[in-house]
């Protein structure tokens, strides 16, 4: 009987013509990729960051890249480590800031940040810079997914990973901010 009901089921979906719209051969439209709610693609500094981070063998490594990362990070200036700055629920002492510019006519984010635990700090640099230079509505729609493509998430702790999460909260909601002071609108929201 169940083989029966299987042969029905596999005859009634190839005949419906929603199941034969799923075997076309043509690639699928933009709108029908937005239906389907696929990611856009990562910004070129986020992806290369990306990639980076997944090639990486495993979580010691990564740790490393973090350090490094965090080493080399400009120095972060001390007006700038206020309240309004301050990244919410993460494990260290995280401060954000951004600013819009306007050039050639398109609004882009700029970004700083820091932190006082040195892999906090590699955290939020990768941020800053696979980020700095996008437009607000680029922030918008980068998908917090990159993180667990990295491999991060495996990599850290649920506590640091949720901070993670909030620091590109923080960043996006900066950007939309920034927008909406020059007049501009996001598409996408925090």
């Amino acid at each position: 009987m169940y083989r029966w009901l299987f042969v029905f089921i596999l005859l009634a979906a190839c005949t419906h013509p929603a199941a034969a719209l799923s075997f076309r051969t043509s690639p699928p439209t933009i709108a029908q990729t937005a239906a389907a709610n696929v990611s856009p693609p990562l910004p070129l500094e986020l992806s290369k960051l990306v990639k980076t981070f997944a090639a990486l063998p495993d979580a010691n490594a990564r740790f490393k890249q973090l350090f490094y990362l965090a080493a080399r990070a400009p120095s972060f200036p001390p007006p700038l480590r206020t309240q309004e700055n301050k990244v919410p629920g993460c494990m260290s002492v995280v401060h954000v800031a951004a600013e819009g510019r306007e050039e050639g006519g398109v609004l882009r984010v700029y970004l700083q940040g820091d932190s006082d635990g040195q892999l906090t700090k590699g955290l939020v640099q990768v941020l800053v810079r696979g980020l700095s230079g996008l437009t607000p509505d680029e922030i918008a729609s980068v998908p917090p997914s990159f993180i667990k493509e990295a491999k991060l998430t495996e990599s850290l702790t649920a506590g640091r990973n949720n901070g993670l999460m909030n620091m590109l909260a923080t960043i996006k909601r900066k950007a939309h901010d920034i927008a909406m002071q020059h007049g501009a609108h996001t598409t996408h929201t925090h």
